[in-house]
C-alpha cells in the first residue's frame, strides 16, 4: 500500500480500512477486514467510532509510520464485522 496526499504528522490521524470480499455474478459475500490507525478513538481532534483499531492493527499501523518509504511486511486476522468496536 502506497498513500499520497498526507503529511507525516497527519498519518496519525487516518485510519485505513481494508475489506475482502468475494464477487461472483448472483452475490457479493463480505470476507472480512482490518482497520489500519492509531485505534485512539479520536481524528483530527473528534470522537469517531471508526478509529477502533485493535492492539495488532496498531503496532502495523506504527511500524509503518515509523518506516516512511520503506516496505512494511505483517500479518492481521480478518475482522467479522467493520461495525465499529464500543
Amino acid at each position: 500500500m502506497v498513500y499520497d496526499g498526507f503529511r507525516v504528522g497527519e498519518v496519525s490521524e487516518a485510519c485505513c480500512e481494508l475489506t475482502v470480499w468475494d464477487n461472483n455474478k448472483l452475490s457479493n459475500q463480505f470476507l472480512g477486514g482490518v482497520r489500519l490507525s492509531l485505534g485512539t478513538g479520536l481524528s483530527y481532534g473528534k470522537k469517531v467510532d471508526w478509529m477502533d483499531s485493535e492492539s495488532e492493527e496498531v503496532e502495523i499501523w506504527k511500524k509503518m509510520m515509523a518506516n516512511p518509504n520503506s516496505w512494511v511486511e505483517g500479518g492481521l486476522p480478518l475482522r467479522s464485522s467493520m461495525t465499529p468496536r464500543h
